[in-house]
């Protein structure tokens, strides 16, 4: 009773505040907006700095390790690419895949006529991993969702056999060759939100950085006990997903393993894709992507209950959250 009257009491008397005073509503608009310039520039400055100087060194400032992709028009350059023509593409099989996402494994048939198509899937990549790489079946038998298993194959695959690893929810609009051209060994592409993604890459025939990233990958298994209070979605960001490749390829580069290795870094203006707190529905009519090789079709197929949390709340509105949150405590108090 005691705290319901002072709840009572504090409520009045904002009440009083609000519809009183006049400049009241003047202060509530400039709170309102000093949060959402602070929030947008939290998620578009501040963050991005923060995880270039915290994560491996990796960062969204991927230009700080190596240049930027621009598509050569030179049919020679073009056929001289390092990466083997061969798309990679899983799932769990090829009779399961989603009417939305048959249109990518279509165009990357009509757009690549030349090159090798493989589909990978569930019982391909663990017989695979089982005649190939035995040496890490005890961690990858460990991990505790499908999704674990099926991003660390995919960079087995492309250690073994070379090429183009793509998700299928990216859909190629021409060929892709003129990125792959100025000798480049890896292939990586800018993600809009942080770092590189592991949805979209490539690299040559047992490319020196997948060595790295496979021999490594173990250590990003269970990095800390912290990882018990973790969401189920980060956990899988941070030990196999694009958070552990980005952490690995920062830390390829600043240990200075094998500088004769040539990067290159697919621009978001050439990949196409907003950032997480969008829609990714076809970017077509998007003036910034009129030159981008890539649309986008609803994915995440690997998302769960955590995960709208960990991107809308966490990863679009930070800010905003924590002014909410503790708007909440000081009424409820």
């Amino acid at each position: 009773m005691m705290n319901n009257h002072k709840t009572n009491i504090l409520r009045n008397n904002i009440n009083i505040y609000c519809f009183r005073n006049r400049s009241s509503w003047t202060h509530l608009l400039f709170i309102i907006f000093t949060v959402i310039l602070l929030n947008s520039f939290f998620t578009t400055f501040l963050t991005k700095i923060a995880a270039q100087l915290t994560v491996g060194l990796g960062g969204n400032i991927m230009w700080w390790h190596h240049n930027y992709i621009e598509p050569l028009d030179d049919m020679d350059d073009m056929n001289a690419a390092n990466i083997p023509k061969i798309i990679h593409q899983t799932y769990k099989s090829y009779d399961l895949v989603p009417e939305r996402w048959k249109l990518s494994i279509e165009k990357w048939k009509l757009h690549h006529p030349d090159w090798e198509y493989k589909f990978w899937s569930d019982s391909d990549i663990d017989e695979f991993m089982e005649e190939n790489y035995k040496w890490f079946i005890p961690f990858y038998k460990q991990y505790p969702a499908q999704i674990q298993r099926v991003d660390v194959s995919r960079y087995f695959i492309l250690y073994h056999f070379g090429g183009i690893y793509c998700d299928l929810d990216i859909i190629p609009k021409k060929n892709i060759l003129p990125l792959l051209a100025n000798n480049i060994d890896n292939f990586l592409v800018e993600t809009p939100n942080l770092g590189t993604t592991n949805s979209l890459f490539g690299a040559k025939k047992h490319s020196s950085f997948l060595f790295y990233v496979i021999n490594n990958l173990s250590s990003y298994y269970n990095s800390g006990w912290y990882q018990w209070f973790l969401p189920l979605h980060m956990k899988i960001l941070f030990s196999t997903g694009p958070t552990a490749f980005w952490s690995l390829y920062g830390q390829f580069y600043s240990n200075n393993i094998n500088l004769n290795e040539r990067f290159g870094i697919l621009s978001n203006k050439y990949f196409g894709r907003l950032p997480v707190c969008y829609p990714n529905n076809n970017n077509n009519d998007n003036v910034f992507f009129r030159n981008s090789y890539f649309e986008h079709v609803v994915g995440n197929s690997w998302h769960n209950e955590s995960s709208w949390y960990i991107n809308y709340f966490l990863g679009c509105q930070p800010i905003t959250t924590l002014f909410m949150f503790g708007l909440i405590i000081f009424i409820s108090y």
